[in-house]
């Protein structure tokens, strides 16, 4: 059994309005300092990323907020929110070029992924799919980050973070396991 936790908006299309975001830096939700140079670096690529995707895309009326202060639990992200007209672009194409942000698996996307596969001595199985709801109505879908594989007798946590050149490990450290509260609460 999967359960997931995940805070981060991929697609929600409702009567042909679109709209995601660009979750990215974490810190705890009680930590009162101002976001690095780290976080800001870190949504400013996940931001442009995205942002670039929708261009691509062609979708029309493309509306980007200023960036947030978004908390999720024991954490809280930067958060940029993008809306945007559907128009004739299909769903499954939105959600092709968006997934994996590089708050997934980093950039160039081919060169992370390959990286990754190389160097983690672990399997990721469901580590960072697609979870929701595709309805004609309205879908909503997330990106599964921060999930748990269920077993009798324990339970596999899925959590990252996200690395960039200014990243110090420790930190990283704690971030992941600042994210796992919300899963290990409910567990």
């Amino acid at each position: 059994t999967w359960v997931g936790a995940s805070p981060e908006v991929l697609l929600h299309v409702e009567k042909g309005q679109g709209r995601t975001v660009a979750l990215a830096g974490t810190k705890a939700t009680g930590d009162k300092s101002s976001w690095g140079v780290k976080e800001k670096v870190e949504q400013k690529i996940v931001s442009d990323f995205i942002d670039q995707k929708l261009v691509q895309l062609k979708l029309e009326k493309v509306k980007r907020s200023n960036v947030k202060e978004f908390i999720a639990g024991p954490v809280k992200h930067l958060v940029k929110h993008f809306s945007f007209e559907q128009g004739e672009v299909a769903i499954a194409d939105i959600i092709e070029l968006l997934h994996p942000t590089p708050a997934v698996c980093g950039l160039p996307i081919e060169s992370a992924m390959n990286l990754i596969e190389e160097e983690e001595q672990h399997n990721r199985s469901l580590y960072a799919g697609v979870i929701g709801v595709i309805a004609e109505d309205e879908s909503k879908l997330f990106v599964n980050l921060r999930c748990a594989q269920l077993f009798e007798q324990k339970a596999l946590l899925y959590i990252g973070g996200g690395y960039t050149v200014d990243s110090i490990v420790e930190d990283e450290w704690l971030e992941t396991e600042n994210k796992a509260k919300t899963l290990l609460k409910v567990l």
